[in-house]
């Protein structure tokens, strides 16, 4: 397992999917874990829809290797 790192240390490279804990996800209003993209140009989050309240993201794990099984 990897750990969540806060977005107020560092963010994800630009466009790589990533995994996201966010508080104020899109009509639900309550805290979520899903799978984001970060745009750096435009400092915003895309799953989609805008995320916001991203607080913390972590890298996701490589597919199994035996994925076509």
């Amino acid at each position: 397992m990897c750990d969540w790192i806060s977005v107020k240390d560092r963010m994800p490279p630009s466009d790589e999917r990533v995994l996201i804990y966010a508080w104020d996800w899109p009509k639900t209003q309550t805290e979520q874990i899903g799978i984001a993209v970060y745009w750096q140009d435009d400092e915003e989050w895309w799953a989609g829809g805008y995320i916001y309240d991203v607080t913390h993201w972590a890298p996701l794990l490589d597919p199994p290797e035996d994925s076509n099984e």
